[in-house]
């Protein structure tokens, strides 16, 4: 008589089927059907052409190196990398916000919302125009991101919140921040219904907030050397 599988063994290998399908099945589809609508932007005069050009060729970059379930190393890293090399011969700020946007959109990230979320928070920094409840000394561009997409393994809770801060004004948020510097850092996105715990998507811009051409060639002239960090 030959062996039967038991139902427990059945059923245990059917679901374990299911969720590998699942799984891989929503990185093929990622990465045939990719949303483009994100991809629209414009950076002030850094056209869309040239943004596409610029995701076109991070696109086909070589993948990142996988990493065991739970790395020590922060998500970010990778990222951060990338955006420190593209960004090293401009001190342009909407080359810096397109080339940012075009690194996070090969990596897979999907922009959320820039923090104050209003038509131009550059100028609302250092125009003192914010309440005391949202005065801030840093632009916040928000991503998401599946962290499958960046070479680690989470079956369950892939996502991460990317976070990156533009320092407009000397700023603290872990130690002191220059003016005209890039901070990355990232924490766990719990699900909920309607977007990200503490974190929604922008109700009027897909793209990430550019300031107005005047404001960037005042505040060049006194800004110091462009830098990034990671967290």
């Amino acid at each position: 008589m030959g062996y039967r599988p038991s139902k427990f063994t059945i059923w245990f290998g059917s679901a374990l089927l299911l969720f590998c399908g699942l799984y891989f099945g929503e990185r093929v589809y990622k990465r045939i059907f990719p949303d483009t609508k994100q991809d629209q932007c414009t950076f002030g005069p850094v056209s869309n052409e040239k943004y596409r050009a610029l995701l076109a060729t991070l696109r086909k970059a070589p993948p990142p190196k996988w990493e065991p379930l739970g790395a020590a190393q922060p998500i970010e890293d990778h990222i951060v990398s990338q955006f420190r090399g593209l960004t090293a011969g401009t001190s342009d700020i909407f080359e810096r916000i397109a080339i940012l946007h075009a690194v996070m959109r090969a990596n897979g990230a999907r922009f959320l919302r820039t923090k104050p979320d209003i038509p131009d928070p550059f100028d609302a920094i250092t125009a003192g125009k914010l309440d005391r409840r949202s005065r801030t000394s840093f632009v916040t561009f928000i991503y998401v991101i599946d962290r499958n997409d960046l070479g680690y393994f989470y079956p369950i809770w892939p996502e991460v919140l990317l976070y990156v801060n533009f320092s407009v004004t000397e700023s603290r948020p872990f130690g002191r921040e220059p003016p005209n510097s890039f901070t990355f850092f990232s924490r766990n996105a719990g699900n909920i219904q309607d977007g990200y715990v503490g974190e929604t998507p922008s109700t009027h811009s897909r793209c990430p907030a550019v300031p107005a051409i005047e404001w960037w060639q005042n505040y060049e002239k006194d800004a110091p050397k462009p830098s990034v960090r990671g967290s």
